[in-house]
């Protein structure tokens, strides 16, 4: 683990150096990341990664941010979903997050709505 963490520090920091102007975004870290690993595929870091952040979108003449969170296997395949964890209490947290998160669940006290 505090290989993949160094691996990717480097790898960060050379980035920023080469743009200096601008942050990064949360993709370009996920991307990263995404190299990282899969490039181990053959003797993988068997580590279980979520990247989250604030991801800036602009529209007109604001600039608003909207949470992302990415998660991977052992082999740097990822997606991005609306809630992630990891770890030893994943199979624990996991259900909570998805019924605080989700938008297709009911609130306690309503009804479910047939579509």
């Amino acid at each position: 683990c505090e290989s993949l963490k160094r691996r990717v520090r480097l790898e960060l920091d050379a980035l920023e150096c080469s743009f200096p102007s601008g942050s990064l975004r949360v993709q370009s870290v996920a991307n990263i990341l995404q190299q990282i690993l899969y490039g181990r595929r053959g003797f993988p870091f068997y580590s279980f990664c979520v990247v989250a952040g604030i991801d800036q979108q602009e529209s007109g003449d604001k600039v608003a941010g909207a949470g992302a969170v990415y998660v991977y296997d052992a082999i740097g395949s990822y997606e991005r979903v609306a809630v992630g964890s990891a770890g030893t209490g994943r199979e624990l947290l996991q259900p909570i997050l998805d019924r605080l998160f989700s938008g297709t669940l009911t609130q306690p006290g309503k009804q479910k709505q047939k579509q």
